[in-house]
């Protein structure tokens, strides 16, 4: 394969991840389900603050801003 064709490939590249990461930037926490906060197994009123998502319910996406 020609350099240029590498170059120009990996820079196509770059350039859809960039577009797709700013039209879809957040995403739902895994971890609390979007709430902010994870529940006790054992005592369910209790709860502590997600440290996905730092209790907003919304986690950045791989290469997106907030």
């Amino acid at each position: 394969m020609d350099p240029f064709n590498a170059l120009l490939a990996a820079a196509l590249l770059v350039a859809v991840l960039y577009i797709a990461s700013r039209r879809n930037p957040l995403t739902k926490c895994w971890r609390c389900g979007g709430t902010g906060m994870i529940r006790s197994w054992v005592l369910p009123w209790r709860f502590r603050t997600c440290s996905s998502c730092g209790r907003s319910g919304e986690i950045r996406g791989r290469f997106g801003g907030r």
